[in-house]
């Protein structure tokens, strides 16, 4: 089974149609580098915000439920790990 072609992540889904389907592409494109640069510029309290806001676009988009159920036990696997590595890891390094 090829990995890359069973997630639709970057793919194409056709049912069903939502209002994110219809959004302009180039609308799409600068909503992507909004969201990608905004963290790097932002403080806490906007980055908070952000992120409460993704998670509304995101239920807004009314994913199918299938999709969710395909991509979140590898997301939440991903996010186990790097839960577990950064809680084990040191922050910085050694003083002397």
């Amino acid at each position: 089974m090829d990995l890359l072609r069973s997630l639709p992540i970057g793919l194409y889904l056709e049912q069903p149609v939502t209002w994110l389907h219809r959004l302009d592409s180039r609308v799409k494109l600068a909503w992507l580098m909004t969201f990608l640069i905004a963290p790097i510029l932002a403080n806490p309290a906007w980055r908070l915000m952000l992120v409460a806001m993704l998670i509304v676009l995101t239920l807004a988009a009314a994913i199918p439920l299938r999709v969710w159920k395909q991509q979140m036990g590898l997301l939440m696997l991903f996010c186990i790990l790097v839960f577990c590595l950064s809680a084990i890891a040191p922050d910085a390094l050694p003083s002397e």
